[in-house]
């Protein structure tokens, strides 16, 4: 059995996610290799995935995810 990747999509990306999930979406490990693959994984236009986080760590599309991770996928936030 092939360790999985989990993803976290919040902010209206959860309608990327195939269950509909915000949280606990996962991903075969042997599936994806970068943070850019997660979202083509799930479909995300990268205009729309403005902060993406691995473990709580700022991370950026080439950056390299490995099984066991979990990456979490914002659009752009504001408020006032």
């Amino acid at each position: 059995m092939t360790a999985e990747i989990t993803v976290n999509l919040y902010g209206g990306l959860e309608r990327y996610s195939p269950e509909g999930l915000r949280r606990g979406n996962r991903i075969p490990g042997d599936q994806v290799n970068t943070v850019a693959e997660v979202l083509d994984y799930f479909d995300i236009p990268r205009e729309e995935a403005r902060i993406i986080l691995v473990d709580g760590h700022h991370a950026e599309l080439q950056d390299r995810v490995k099984p066991g991770k979990v990456v979490s996928i914002f659009p752009l936030v504001g408020g006032g």
